[in-house]
């Protein structure tokens, strides 16, 4: 399906788009560059160390997730926002297609023996098979760039969950207010106008401290997020889900804990796992302090 978006798509782009300089790399393109040279990376770990389980698990989530979801939707905003570089960015998601097609063809040759064919009109005398595959490119990996968006994508999904929990209508335009701290505040201000178009928004407004009204309401770790409510806001619902949430987040601590307590796993894994847990740890604490302060 995303293949034949793609195709489809630059079928029908006008042809006065080509007369355009090309457009310096975007903060998207970056994004999805780092992601595909990181998703490498670990396949030839993986491969190498016949882990062909770990390596269909690591492909299955960059091309759904990161590409199929995340970077079609936002390169369909980008061809809103700039209709004249359109060509230039189908053409750029077109490649990056076809790289993803080289490292699916080891799980699904059959399937991407024929996706790769419908790339170009001049393959029919060759084969998929005798490409050469891109080598990861340790230069394109920008982590910085890969956490923004994993934010970006957090900070989406969970406006979007707050509407579907309140019984908003997606259509519905409505204002969003978020506290954050400094550096969150800089990542929302560079992502605004995604923020606005992903989640349907009127407006996004960053404030120092929520006033009154009815609002529907979320905690990130570092993140406050509060939706206007045209109508009333049922605030027992609100309650619940909050304490649900509550009751989610002790749990989840209880794991950490455990794991981070246990010498067994603290000798074995690597310093990077024990800190990405301590990390996960401090977050769920911080959004654990901030539901009971709101339901307190």
């Amino acid at each position: 399906n995303a293949g034949r978006f793609l195709l489809m798509t630059k079928d029908k782009l006008e042809e006065g788009a080509e007369k355009y300089p090309e457009k310096d790399k975007d903060i998207v393109e970056s994004w999805i560059e780092s992601r595909f040279n990181s998703t490498l990376a670990n396949i030839d770990k993986y491969l190498n160390e016949y882990r062909i389980n770990d390596y269909t698990k690591e492909i299955y989530n960059f091309v759904w997730s990161d590409f199929c979801d995340w970077y079609i939707e936002l390169l369909k905003l980008r061809i809103k926002k700039e209709p004249h570089y359109s060509k230039q960015i189908i053409n750029n998601a077109i490649n990056h297609f076809e790289n993803i097609l080289m490292i699916l063809h080891p799980v699904i040759p059959h399937v991407t023996e024929e996706l790769w064919h419908n790339l170009s009109d001049d393959r029919n005398d060759k084969s998929i098979s005798f490409e050469q595959l891109v080598k990861a490119d340790g230069d394109m990996i920008n982590e910085m760039i890969e956490e923004n968006i994993t934010n970006l994508k957090e900070i989406v999904t969970t406006i979007r969950n707050l509407r579907i929990k309140n019984s908003i209508h997606p259509h519905a335009k409505m204002n969003a207010y978020i506290v954050a701290s400094k550096n969150s505040g800089i990542l929302i201000n560079n992502f605004k106008n995604y923020i606005i178009e992903l989640c349907n928004l009127e407006a996004l407004e960053m404030i120092d401290k929520i006033r009154e009204g009815e609002f529907a309401h979320s905690v990130l770790s570092d993140i406050e997020i509060y939706l206007s409510m045209d109508t009333s806001l049922d605030v027992e619902k609100q309650t619940d889900l909050a304490k649900k949430e509550i009751v989610n987040l002790t749990n989840y601590l209880d794991v950490l804990n455990k794991k981070l307590t246990n010498e067994r796993f603290l000798q074995k894994a690597s310093v990077e796992v024990v800190e990405n847990e301590r990390k996960k740890h401090f977050e769920a604490q911080t959004k654990l302090e901030k539901l009971i302060k709101q339901i307190s």
